[in-house]
């Protein structure tokens, strides 16, 4: 019979792999076996999440807490939780618990950011990002985010200057192509907009976004 290391090392091998749903039964054998396995109740928190069982995970990610309070990836899970379960006040709630625990954890910071971009409290959205970057230049998706807080501000030269740098790190990213498209359009530089529109598309010739975004260029381009 399999001990709990050997079992933990398969399931936290399926999980890295993307297989959540055979991870998740793995992390259940080893809860099974011992209720209070810090590390498959944290994990396993996030794989229920994946599928939707937010109460379930949260459940979970609570118990993991409770065993280790000074571990900053749990806070920062239950942050990812209770997002999902539309709580973003507490989400952020946890994400400061995961940063004053570790205040150079990027993701946490990139998440509250994220939490703060859902309530349009902008500047703060941008204080976080801005600090997620600081630590990870290369967090490309906080370069993303940081631009549409921009842009959402009212700020299109800066969001522009970020999906800049995004897509210096990713050249193939669509939503940075897509959102700088829109910064062009907010500046009325309709033909620039179309070229990013255009780009967005030749990655992703089926976004939904991309479409009417070009759709709708093309009608402006032709009054």
């Amino acid at each position: 019979m399999d001990n709990i290391q050997s079992i933990f090392d398969r399931a936290f091998k399926l999980h890295q792999d993307g297989q959540l749903g055979e991870a998740g039964l793995e992390y259940d054998k080893i809860l099974s076996l011992n209720p209070g396995h810090f590390d498959a109740l944290n994990l396993s928190s996030i794989v229920l999440a994946s599928f939707g069982q937010f109460q379930a995970a949260l459940d979970r990610s609570n118990l993991a807490a409770s065993i280790n309070p000074k571990d900053s990836s749990v806070f920062n899970n239950k942050g990812i939780i209770l997002d999902g379960l539309g709580r973003s006040l507490d989400a952020i709630s946890s994400y400061e618990m995961a940063i004053s625990v570790n205040p150079n954890f990027a993701q946490a910071h990139y998440n509250a950011g994220n939490a703060y971009l859902s309530l349009r409290r902008l500047d703060e959205a941008i204080n976080q990002y801005e600090k997620a970057i600081g630590i990870d230049p290369n967090y490309t998706n906080a370069h993303l985010n940081l631009g549409i807080a921009f842009h959402e501000l009212g700020e299109p030269l800066f969001a522009i200057s970020s999906f800049n740098i995004a897509l210096e790190q990713e050249p193939r990213f669509a939503k940075a192509y897509l959102n700088r498209g829109l910064a062009w359009e907010a500046l009325n530089e309709l033909e620039m907009a179309l070229l990013d529109a255009d780009q967005c598309l030749l990655l992703e010739p089926e976004s939904q976004e991309g479409l009417a975004f070009r759709g709708r260029l093309t009608n402006s381009l032709l009054i």
